[in-house]
Formats: C-alpha cells, structure tokens, sequence
C-alpha cells in the first residue's frame, strides 16, 4: 500500500510505494500515482476472486470459508452452537449437509443446510427451517447466497441461523 507525504504545503509530494520513493513537485502526479495503486489493489482482489471462482466451478463447491451459528430458545433458555469445516474452506461443501436440531422447552427448531451452487460470485445454499410449538409444525425453505460476508439466512422467536466468515 503506498504512503504519501506533503511536505512544506504542498511544494514537495513524497510517494513511498513498493520499497521506492518517487518524489512530485505537482500534486496531479500524486494524484496520478494514487489512482495507479488503487487499480493495481482492485485488480489483484478481482485476480483472486476469480482464482477462487475457477476453483469452485472445478471442484462443484462453495468458493468463501465459512462458519454456521445458531442460537434458539426464547424468555432465558436457549442454546447455541458453532460448525466450522476445515480450515480456510467452508462449512458445508459440496454434496454435504448441516442439519442441528434443538429443543427448548415446547418448542422444536431444526435447520438443515446444504450447498446448492455457486452463482453470480456468491455461495447459494438451500436452508430448510423447520419449527414446532406445541404440536403444530411449520417448515420454511429458502435459497441463502452467501458472499463472503455475514449472512443472516432465517432470524425469527424461536432463533437464527447465520453464514458467515470463520472466526479466529
């Protein structure tokens, strides 16, 4: 990442960059030079995430790590859980399935989460949620697309189920 000094007003620009100093006497060269840097990063994070989009389509699975949480339970009784795959990949792969389920007290909460594609530089999963409360069960299904970024994919009383990057 480059440094950029302005020395006595602006008379004398100084950008370190790369282990090398260049020196400007016009402010429109640093600005050249910052805009330069700043493509050069854009590029190389667009170089990864498509280094990480041709791994995906060739191994059919998920491109960004990640780690499932959930929490259910409600009035001061809940419970809660972690599931991280193997280091740097994600939670579910592809061809696998995540599927916890938690009572507390009358109410039955279950989840299954699967890994359906990877589609417009995002992960896709399918969750299936389902609750009971006394008696009566209701399933919801939806598709979750999962970019790197935390994902709330279901959050309601009963609790919540979020994708998001592995913790430390």
């Amino acid at each position: 990442m480059p440094v950029f000094l302005m020395i006595a007003g602006g008379l004398l620009l100084v950008c370190i960059f790369g282990g090398a100093a260049f020196w400007f006497t016009d402010r429109r060269q640093m600005v050249r030079m910052e805009m330069l840097a700043r493509e050069e990063q854009m590029a190389a994070e667009r170089a990864a995430v498509a280094e990480r989009e041709t791994a995906a389509r060739a191994s059919n699975g998920p491109i960004f790590p990640s780690e499932v949480i959930y929490q259910f339970g409600q009035d001061g009784a809940t419970t809660h859980g972690v599931y991280r795959g193997a280091a740097g990949k994600s939670a579910v792969g592809a061809g696998e399935r995540y599927s916890q389920t938690a009572t507390v007290g009358p109410v039955s909460v279950t989840f299954e989460l699967t890994f359906v594609a990877h589609r417009g530089g995002k992960d896709v999963f399918r969750l299936t949620y389902t609750v009971t409360d006394s008696g009566r069960t209701e399933t919801k299904t939806s598709e979750v697309e999962y970019d790197g970024t935390r994902t709330v994919a279901v959050e309601d009383k009963h609790g919540s189920v979020v994708i998001q990057p592995p913790g430390k």
